[in-house]
């Protein structure tokens, strides 16, 4: 048992250092803004000019969003290049080509990673504006389409104040105290979650190896399954604070965070599908029912049980599907700690 302990605590403080890797420096160092541009609109063969001023002396990091909703509805794709560039460091500039997908949306994300001037230039460049066509007939022509910007940053400030430029942004402006506190309060719980996850992981490698029971992986499995359940509303607000969408369509980026949030409720219910017999007729279910609820609920369940068949899964299977997903859970949760 010792050894097995000194492992469990390596493994968790591994997990510590990567999860304080994951977390960008800024959230610790550097206050968080937004900054919303008006909604623009360009025009099939033209550029669309918007000059962004941030709040705060310098930018640590910033996440430009572009968002096109085509406006033509069965229309060709819309096709647009847009490039974001920094007014007083010439080398900070990217330009992305993007093209509306079947669902009439395109999504553009341009991040920044490194210290920058809050003064920042952006064109959007419709290239090719798809017209609605029935073979070589025209039935409507598409002339341009509408797009948002959502800007996402972290920015530091003089001893003096906040500094910076104006923002002008709608839903605009930065936290002199930091990021806000829904997040701060999301962040650690996913530091748990990931902690959690790794512990169930190696409980579970023991079983695997045939050095213990599945009694202790299922339970630290329950407490992460009820943690995401009641946590996702958290996830979905966070979302909504960073993004102003309850679900995004990602893959990158802080709008996908509540999509992250149920993909990781979602995984830690498999266990107890592909134990459902073991879990109802368990002494820790019978005892937790019959302690919330009455005796007699707990008696059916443990009844209900004990009629299933057994579960297709040995304990060593069951034991090495738990490990994959305590791994999985710890992908999943660096990747939020990213977004």
């Amino acid at each position: 048992m010792g050894s097995i302990g000194t492992t469990g605590l390596a493994l968790l403080a591994l997990a510590v250092a990567m999860l304080m890797a994951a977390t960008p420096v800024a959230a610790a160092e550097s206050s968080y803004g937004t900054y919303l541009v008006e909604d623009g609109y360009t025009s099939e063969a033209t550029t669309a000019n918007r000059f962004v001023e941030l709040q705060g002396d310098e930018i640590v990091s910033a996440w430009f969003n572009f968002t096109f909703n085509e406006d033509v509805i069965n229309s060709a794709p819309d096709s647009f290049l847009v490039r974001v560039s920094n007014r007083d460091d010439a080398s900070m500039i990217v330009n992305l080509p993007g093209t509306t997908d079947v669902d009439g949306r395109l999504n553009i994300n341009i991040p920044f990673t490194r210290e920058a001037s809050p003064r920042w230039d952006v064109s959007v460049t419709c290239t090719d504006a798809g017209d609605t066509t029935l073979g070589p007939i025209v039935i409507e022509e598409d002339t341009g389409n509408g797009w948002s910007l959502q800007v996402e940053y972290y920015y530091t400030t003089d001893d003096g104040g906040n500094g910076g430029g104006p923002n002008n942004g709608e839903n605009g402006g930065g936290d002199d105290d930091g990021r806000p506190v829904l997040v701060t309060i999301f962040e650690i719980n996913l530091v748990i979650v990931a902690l959690l996850s790794l512990l169930v992981a190696f409980l579970a490698l023991q079983v695997w190896r045939g050095e213990g029971g599945l009694r202790m992986p299922l339970v630290f499995a329950l407490v992460i399954a009820v943690d995401a359940f009641f946590t996702l509303p958290i996830a979905l607000l966070v979302n909504l604070e960073l993004n102003d969408a309850i679900i995004g369509v990602g893959p990158f980026g802080p709008e996908w965070l509540g999509t992250l949030a149920i993909v990781l409720l979602v995984i830690w219910v498999i266990p107890f599908i592909l134990a459902r017999k073991r879990v109802l007729v368990s002494r820790d279910l019978y005892n937790l029912l019959s302690r919330v609820t009455n005796e007699g609920l707990a008696r059916s369940m443990r009844k209900r049980g004990e009629d299933r068949p057994d579960d297709r899964l040995s304990e060593g299977r069951l034991g090495l599907v738990l490990v994959g997903i305590g791994i999985t859970s710890v992908a999943v949760v660096a990747m939020m700690m990213l977004a």
